[in-house]
């Protein structure tokens, strides 16, 4: 097999090149964006972005269940979104 890793995508170590501390919440938040450990801030941003149009709260007015889910998906990414730019913003410093 050729295509062999290390450490799950994930769960990339403190050491790898991005230098971003490793953590539990952070490797879940940017699990929930679909990207690997340690994308870069620009990234991130660019994937929620993609992620909040697809399922912002005012597409389902007229169907209150998927308005529901749509306002807790858009909680748990923005709140993802945030955790990692404080992180970034701790790293740089």
């Amino acid at each position: 097999d050729t295509f062999q890793h290390s450490s799950p995508p994930f769960e990339e170590p403190a050491s790898a090149s991005h230098g971003l501390p490793h953590s539990a919440e952070l490797a879940r938040c940017y699990r929930l964006l679909d990207l690997p450990f340690g994308a870069p801030m620009a990234q991130v941003t660019r994937q929620w972005k993609t992620y909040l149009k697809k399922c912002h709260p005012d597409r389902y007015a007229n169907d209150p269940a998927k308005q529901a889910d749509a306002t807790f998906l858009t909680q748990q990414l923005n709140d993802a979104h945030q955790k990692i730019k404080v992180a970034w913003e701790q790293y740089q410093r």
